[in-house]
């Protein structure tokens, strides 16, 4: 009974495995996510392309509300998402490195400007290759964030805001991910 209980087991343990290596062609398969005051999330993905490219990204996403209707006992609004997706690295350990670097742009004077990869994305899926700007910029209050500036659809300009913390809550949950899943990439 129990050597058929432990071959159960490991069959399903290699089962996991392996479907974790196999990852699906144009879907994101999310590593790490947070959400700040109800209303910016961040998430850390993984992202195969059809030519078999991997890599890990950053979502970054700016909503832009075009029309709010209120009334006594309801309130909706239109608005459109923009979204970028700021490049990694090609596995996870070169995303962890990316993101202690984004920690180490806290520690640069206010005003300082880094170019940096990303990509569009349509939906699920990623787009374009393009360069973002990340600027380093003072809180009203003290303290530091990161600006990444980028061109939305129809030609909006985008603008997404990342504090510290934010970064390192992300950078946790990729450890965890990693935990979770040895064998991912």
């Amino acid at each position: 009974m129990w050597n058929k209980l432990l071959i159960l087991s490991l069959s399903v343990a290699m089962a996991l495995t392996s479907a974790a290596q196999n990852e699906p062609v144009g879907v994101r398969m999310e590593s790490s996510q947070i959400e700040v005051n109800d209303e910016e999330k961040y998430t850390v993905f993984s992202y195969m392309d059809e030519d078999g490219t991997y890599g890990y990204y950053l979502s970054l996403a700016h909503e832009q509300e075009l029309l709010s209707v209120v009334s006594d006992h309801s309130s909706s609004s239109i608005g459109v998402e923009d979204e970028v997706c700021l490049w990694l690295g090609g596995d996870r350990e070169a995303a962890f490195a990316m993101l202690d670097t984004l920690l180490t742009f806290f520690d640069r004077e206010p005003g300082t400007t880094v170019a940096m990869p990303a990509r569009t994305s349509m939906g699920e899926r990623l787009k374009d290759k393009i360069e973002i700007n990340c600027v380093v910029q003072k809180k009203f209050l003290g303290g530091k964030r990161l600006v990444f500036f980028f061109e939305g659809h129809g030609g909006r300009q985008g603008e997404v805001y990342l504090s510290k913390s934010s970064v390192k809550q992300l950078r946790w949950g990729l450890k965890v991910d990693r935990k979770l899943h040895p064998n991912k990439r």
